[in-house]
């Protein structure tokens, strides 16, 4: 999973302004227009609000690409670098817009505060500054909280929980405009990255111009023959497809939980020369620099899409690496899914692309399919509790549980334990509990003992206020999956047999950080690994003979997911000094014992 991030999410950029509730005219359409610098780009920015009942509409051009919102009163969308497009319309995404649409039409400042309710005012002072603050909750919507400059009245900051981090927003350079008090300044940030929009223009329109909030129009930026197409998927140790790149083969992972991005090194080798420059996360509390290209062409099998916007990222040599095989160039995922109906089978180790308009069938019956932002959610049965959860298969281990749904439903304890393990994503290292959950349920079939894990991570999506989890390969892969963005459903057809890989029976995590060395980042205390004598941080220079050059990260996970029993051995090195081993493979997360049973 790959959390990137174009600029701060967030409709109604302005929103904002001070005058007596007298002086705003319900009907009128605010129109701002500036110029804005994001992601290390520069650009305009445009942004339209109906004062009446808050539709809105943003749209920004950074040349490397552009973007834009709009809500209408009933849809929220979103349209992508790429120009691909999907609504935001999960529960959380839904109250996040009735809060922008009460921003985009002053609601603070209607009568009865706009239907808003809103917490007693507090002072609070930053760098000498004094502050008045208040808590407003939209009707059907999200907390924001307010800060004012208690002297002219002026809304100077804006706090909003975003699904998993808080987004701020800073207003100054007030001047009057048409007798109201309006900024002309805009810093947005989210704790990693800010953009500023300088305002150039207001306009006060009795009504806003044609289809200023109409839905994005569909794309003619690719082909695909009636018949769809299908190519191979390789399932372990990760859902890699080939596909071309400007005339060139390469492997990417299938990543629904992230979009196209290719790495430095495929970037240099295709002569493309990104531009600018953002933080981006994922699972994990860090952030990695994420840069802008395009690339002429990309087709996967006998779909070809024109004119793609792709980041480049550099997600780590572990995350790319494929032992003696090329390393992957990258990952697909959002744009291929926004344009083609796409369906996942991993039994057959298949990728199949089909036509919009076409209708599949679903035998289990189609679930719907919401985005809190661009990742899909579906509802399922977890342990008996309903919940949501997004569809990752870039997580090609177990579902992640999301800490803010286990303190909800009072599920810490039963959940926030386990065997101790490290997992990694575009965040970097992640600290996991694993244990066995009973019964995750969707799409007619039940998935019994699905593994789990939690995080206390102090950042990245394990803070996701929005859903309950991030589902996996070990869960997903019982499913023959079909994505239908453009009627908001996906298909989850259970196929019974699937044996997933199961928990390291080493005791330690062992990742390829280069392709001499693979390091030891956690040895669980008592596993197999301590009691063999290895530590963390040593470093495996063989196993079973085979150098550490040829072997893989999928190697790793094949050799210490053996059977009970096995005896592994490795050459290791530590404070300069090489030594051997010996590891006796055990169960380190037994299956409970009604599964052994079976």
């Amino acid at each position: 999973m790959v959390r990137k991030k174009w600029i701060m999410s967030g409709a109604a950029l302005l929103l904002i302004g001070s005058a007596p509730a007298s002086e705003w005219q319900p009907r009128e359409t605010l129109i701002a227009s500036g110029k804005i610098t994001a992601a290390g780009l520069e650009g305009t920015w445009q942004s339209v609000n109906d004062l009446g009942d808050g539709r809105f509409a943003t749209r920004t051009d950074l040349n490397a690409f552009r973007i834009a919102e709009t809500y209408d009163g009933r849809t929220h969308w979103r349209v992508e670098p790429s120009g691909g497009s999907h609504k935001l319309d999960s529960p959380f995404a839904l109250r996040r817009t009735q809060t922008s649409a009460w921003l985009a039409r002053f609601g603070w400042l209607q009568a009865g505060f706009g239907a808003a309710r809103r917490s007693a005012a507090t002072e609070r002072t930053e760098k000498g500054k004094r502050y008045s603050v208040l808590t407003a909750t939209p009707r059907g919507g999200e907390p924001v909280e307010l800060w004012f400059d208690p002297a002219s009245g002026d809304l100077a900051r804006t706090v909003e929980q975003d699904w998993f981090r808080k987004l701020e927003t800073r207003y100054a350079d007030y001047r009057t405009v048409a007798g109201r008090r309006l900024p002309f300044t805009v810093v947005r940030s989210d704790g990693h990255n800010e953009e500023r929009t300088i305002i150039d223009t207001y306009r006060l329109l009795p009504t806003a111009p044609a289809n200023s909030y109409a839905a994005p129009r569909q794309l003619d930026d690719h082909t695909l023959p009636a018949k769809g197409t299908t190519v191979a998927a390789t399932v372990f140790p990760q859902l890699v497809i080939e596909a071309s790149v400007n005339g060139r083969p390469m492997h990417f992972l299938f990543d629904t939980g992230g979009h196209s991005i290719l790495s430095p090194d495929a970037a240099r080798t295709l002569g493309l020369t990104p531009v600018g420059g953002v933080r981006s996360g994922g699972t994990g509390a860090g952030t990695i620099e994420q840069q802008f290209t395009r690339v002429k062409e990309l087709r996967i099998g006998d779909a070809v899409m024109r004119d793609q916007a792709f980041s480049v990222l550099d997600l780590g040599y572990s995350s790319m690496e494929r032992g003696t095989q090329p390393p992957l160039a990258g990952l697909l995922g959002l744009e291929v899914v926004e344009r083609f109906i796409t369906r996942l089978d991993y039994r057959a180790g298949t990728l199949t692309l089909l036509p919009r308009d076409q209708n599949p069938t679903c035998k289990s019956g189609w679930v719907a399919a919401r985005f809190t932002d661009d990742m899909p959610t579906i509802d399922a049965l977890f342990d008996g509790v309903r919940a949501p959860f997004t569809i990752d298969t870039g997580n090609n281990g177990s579902t992640m549980l999301y800490m803010h749904w286990l303190k909800q439903n009072g599920l810490v304890a039963r959940y926030n334990r386990g065997v101790q393990a490290v997992s990694y994503g575009a965040g970097g290292a992640s600290q996991n509990w694993v244990s066995y959950a009973q019964t995750f349920t969707v799409g007619g079939g039940t998935v019994r003992y699905p593994m789990v894990r939690t995080s206390d991570d102090k950042g990245g999506v394990s803070l996701s206020v929005s859903e309950a989890g991030n589902l996996g390969t070990h869960t997903l892969a019982n499913y023959t999956i079909t994505f239908d963005y453009g009627r908001s459903r996906i298909c989850m057809d259970y196929v019974p047999g699937y044996v997933p890989v199961p928990f390291n029976r080493a005791g330690l995590r062992a990742i390829k950080t280069d392709p001499e060395t693979v390091l030891l980042s956690l040895v669980n205390q008592g596993g197999p690994a301590a009691q063999a004598g290895l530590n963390k941080n040593d470093k495996l220079l063989s196993i079973d003979g085979r150098g550490a050059r040829a072997i893989s990260g999928g190697d790793l996970t094949r050799v210490f997911t053996q059977s009970p029993g096995t005896r592994v051995r490795v050459r290791y090195v530590r404070d300069g000094q090489e030594r051997d081993a010996e590891i006796v493979l055990r169960e380190m997360l037994p299956l409970p014992g009604k599964a052994r049973r079976q």
